[in-house]
């Protein structure tokens, strides 16, 4: 008795296709990213987000990103406020995991009223994960 070919449906061929452009596609992205590589160190941008008076002083929260290639571990972030041009108060937050791509929020409490003057928040240091 001759065997019967059964041809694949085209639903089939479909899902066949897709899987392989999808195959094709993370193929794409990986060597795309190994071409741009990059171990650029870790690019902390910091942003203040609001300042509220509370009854222990002023907070100030900020959004800090890391824009470089690599993670940052132990971020150290330091905000420091002049009037007058002088600083008269400087505090400091530390980030323990801040991934490349990624941002974190936080806060700073000043007793004085960062209002009232020049606020600065620099990325101070970090460590290798």
């Amino acid at each position: 008795m001759p065997e019967a070919k059964s041809n694949p449906s085209q639903l089939e061929w479909f899902v066949g296709a897709l899987g392989g452009l999808i195959f094709l596609f993370l193929i794409g992205v990986t060597v795309s990213s190994a071409i741009r590589g990059g171990d650029a160190p870790p690019t902390i941008i910091t942003e203040v987000v609001r300042i509220q008076k509370t009854h222990g002083g002023y907070v100030v929260e900020f959004d800090a990103r890391n824009t470089g290639d690599i993670t940052g571990a132990g971020v150290r972030l330091v905000a420091t406020l002049s009037v007058g041009g002088r600083a008269v108060e400087q505090h400091e937050v530390e980030l323990d995991y801040l991934p490349r791509g990624s941002s974190q929020r936080g806060g700073f409490v000043f007793q004085t009223d960062p209002n009232k003057g020049a606020l600065k928040i620099d990325a101070d240091g970090y460590t290798d994960p």
